[in-house]
C-alpha cells in the first residue's frame, strides 16, 4: 500500500527497505513506468539468487502471471545487483556488483563488474581481499561494430574471420580487416580475441593453421576454439 501511495505523489526515486513478498510486484512495475533511480533490498546468496527470490516474491503476490513475464519485466527494470555479505569475522563487505545486460531467451543476462575475493585472515582475526575486476568482452561482427565496442570501454573484444566462425550471419573479417582491427583495437589497449570456433575438417587443415599463424603475427591476443580436438 505505500509503494501505492508512494506512486500518486509522482516521485523521483522510490526507496523500498525491502521486500519480502507481494509488494515486489508493486515494485517492478514502478520501475517499469518511468520511476528511474528505485532501489531496494532482498535476502540472497548472490545476485542470481535474487533474482529467483524476486521472481518467487512476484507470485506471492496471487497475480497469475507466466515465469517468462516476470523475467521481462525483472530484465528490463533492474540495471545493477549489488551483493553485501556478512564475513566470518563479523564484518560486512560488498563483495560483488553484477550488472543485467538483458535477456536470451528465457534466461536473464548478467555481468559481473567486480567480485571481492578473499585472501586471509590478519593478526586481528579480521578477513582481508582484493578486488577484482572483470574484463568487459563484447562481440563485433565487423569493422563498424569494433569501433562500437572499443569506443564504448570494452576491455577486449572477440570476432571471427570469414571461413571458420561459427557467427556466419556476421559479416566477419577478412586479413585486412583483421590486421586493421588488431591494430586499432590496439591504440585504446583493447585485446582482440579470434573466434575459430567451428568443426575443422582435414582438408581444412593447412588453411586453418595459416589463419592462426598469420593471426598471431599480427598480434591476437587469444583464440576461441570449439574443440582442441581438431
Amino acid at each position: 500500500d505505500l509503494i501505492k501511495s508512494s506512486l500518486r505523489m509522482r516521485p523521483e526515486r522510490i526507496i523500498v527497505g525491502e521486500c519480502r513478498g507481494g509488494e515486489a510486484l508493486d515494485m517492478l512495475q514502478a520501475m517499469n513506468t518511468g520511476h528511474d533511480g528505485a532501489l531496494t533490498t532482498v535476502h540472497a546468496n548472490s545476485p542470481r539468487d535474487s533474482l529467483s527470490r524476486l521472481e518467487n516474491m512476484v507470485l506471492m503476490a496471487g497475480v497469475e502471471l507466466p515465469v517468462s513475464s516476470i523475467r521481462e519485466q525483472v530484465a528490463s527494470a533492474i540495471n545493477f545487483v549489488v551483493q553485501q555479505s556478512r564475513l566470518g569475522d563479523g564484518s560486512r563487505k560488498i563483495t560483488q556488483v553484477t550488472e543485467i545486460t538483458g535477456r536470451e531467451g528465457n534466461t536473464i543476462l548478467m555481468q559481473d563488474i567486480f567480485v571481492w575475493k578473499q585472501e586471509g585472515v590478519d593478526e586481528n582475526g579480521k578477513f582481508y581481499g582484493k578486488i577484482i575486476f572483470m574484463e568487459l568482452l563484447a562481440p563485433a561482427g565487423n569493422k563498424q561494430n569494433l569501433i562500437q565496442a572499443v569506443s564504448s570501454g570494452a576491455d577486449a573484444v572477440y570476432l571471427g574471420v570469414k571461413n571458420f566462425s561459427a557467427r556466419s550471419n556476421a559479416e566477419n573479417f577478412d586479413f585486412e580487416e583483421l590486421k586493421y582491427s588488431v591494430a586499432y583495437a590496439k591504440t585504446f589497449n583493447v585485446k582482440v580475441y579470434l573466434a575459430v570456433n567451428t568443426v575443422i575438417k582435414n582438408s581444412e587443415l593447412n588453411e586453418f593453421f595459416s589463419v592462426i599463424k598469420n593471426a598471431y603475427e599480427l598480434g591476437v591476443d587469444a583464440f576461441i576454439l570449439q574443440d582442441i580436438f581438431l
